[in-house]
């Protein structure tokens, strides 16, 4: 099932809504917070908090962009699930993460050693840390949006509205491909791009045929929530030193 039209007046009203939102909030915050609550100053903190907006800003600079709450489901295609669709989502996702193992095994002969993606993993699954020395407040924030708003927020622009404006244009190859190698570019460590990548080819090839969102918005979720388990298990959250050399 083709995508949704996205116009192109439609996606830079969201991008730059949500751009100006995330300017203007973490600006706000970046100065602010640590006037108003100066326990709140130091770089942990605020990153976490300045992250979460940025997250929050493209949600609502899609609501503001695509017709608020009434329109808003409809036009980026966040409709009702079944069983046996998230069944198969699920199915793409283990797939889609043997096919990066199989690609990670064949990098390790020449870019990084297995070790090195293991340790990337556990540090994001860790937020790069922060999870395993935050106190209730700041666990809600970092842990919350890992979990649930950034995979919200990350299906709406990749596979949602760029993804649909796209689709309008290219065929869906070229639409699964580049829009899959923009989600990897925005992770935060080269390592993570291959995962990233192939994550997002799946992401985009089940939102291609099944012409919804919501399956791989709740297996975007689930991915976060077990990178967050197993780095927990694997090293209770203590991953300052990890990715040290």
């Amino acid at each position: 099932m083709n995508a949704s039209p996205i116009s192109g007046r439609r996606l830079l009203v969201a991008i730059a809504t949500s751009v100006g939102l995330a300017v203007a909030a973490g600006s706000s915050t970046a100065y602010g917070l640590p006037i108003l609550a100066p326990s709140w100053g130091d770089t942990d903190r605020l990153a976490a908090v300045i992250v979460l907006e940025v997250y929050i800003a493209i949600i609502v600079g899609h609501l503001i962009a695509f017709g608020g709450l009434k329109g808003f489901p409809n036009e980026l295609r966040i409709v009702p699930t079944s069983r046996v669709e998230l069944l198969c989502a699920a199915a793409v996702w283990v797939g889609m993460w043997t096919a990066a193992a199989i690609v990670y095994l064949g990098l390790s002969q020449f870019a990084w050693s297995l070790s090195e993606v293991r340790s990337a993993l556990l540090w994001i699954g860790a937020d790069g840390g922060r999870l395993g020395h935050a106190e209730p407040l700041l666990f809600v924030v970092a842990g919350g949006r890992a979990v649930f708003v950034a995979p919200f927020a990350e299906e709406l622009l990749f596979r949602g509205s760029l993804f649909g404006w796209m689709r309008r244009r290219w065929p869906a190859s070229a639409t699964i491909f580049v829009t899959s190698a923009l989600f990897a570019l925005g992770h935060p460590m080269a390592v993570l791009w291959p995962a990233a990548f192939m994550l997002g080819v799946g992401a985009a090839w089940f939102r291609e045929r099944s012409g919804s969102l919501t399956p791989f918005i709740v297996m975007h979720a689930v991915n976060n929530i077990a990178l967050t388990t197993i780095s927990y298990f694997a090293t209770g959250w203590d991953v300052p030193n990890l990715l040290a050399g």
